[in-house]
């Protein structure tokens, strides 16, 4: 019954600690593999249709908005929600606050 209860905790354990910024981490994961990542940047009528396709009768998240009102409004804020996403990406930062989830 309490099987999930400590899942994130110790996949937590496994994830090896990286010193410097989530570029220099990028730049050694790159080195080792091979591959690239790279993302584009957003523009809003993207974010638009992905908040449009929220099912509006589902639990808000862990600011407890719900995904209703996000959809209402996502026409007036969808041009600084990309500048946000898209400073995010080129500074290579995403705040800690974003960084939860409201598990029920």
């Amino acid at each position: 019954m309490n099987f999930f209860v400590g899942t994130g905790s110790n996949l937590a354990k496994n994830i090896p600690s990286v010193e410097g910024n989530n570029r220099e981490f990028f730049n050694s994961v790159l080195t080792q593999t091979g591959n690239s990542i790279f993302l584009q940047l957003v523009v809003p009528q993207e974010i638009v249709e992905i908040v449009s396709a929220f099912k509006g009768n589902k639990s808000p998240g862990f600011d407890d908005i719900s995904p209703l009102i996000i959809k209402t409004v996502i026409s007036f804020i969808a041009e600084p929600l990309a500048a946000v996403i898209n400073t995010s990406f080129s500074q290579d930062m995403f705040p800690d606050t974003l960084k939860l989830a409201k598990v029920i």
